[in-house]
């Protein structure tokens, strides 16, 4: 069984599941590529901040922009990831 990616990564996947939503039509929405979406949706990649902020808006809050923080690598006061 293939590893499960941490679920703030499936937050998009579940919402665009539940609501009968193609990566297709999501990336019209939101102005990108469907591989875009794609991605997103796979865990392979994160949005930028303004993409986070219109998936949150168009999600109405069911994938909020904050979830995708954890995604992001810390950086240490002397400037190198943790």
């Amino acid at each position: 069984m293939p590893p499960q990616p941490p679920p703030r990564r499936n937050a998009l996947r579940r919402f665009m599941d539940k609501n009968s939503i193609g990566i297709q039509q999501m990336a019209d929405q939101l102005g990108v590529a469907h591989s875009v979406v794609w991605r997103w949706r796979a865990g392979e990649r994160i949005p930028e901040l303004r993409f986070a902020f219109k998936i949150e808006d168009l999600t109405m809050g069911a994938v909020p922009a904050r979830s995708w923080l954890g995604e992001v690598s810390t950086v240490s006061k002397r400037g190198r990831s943790r």
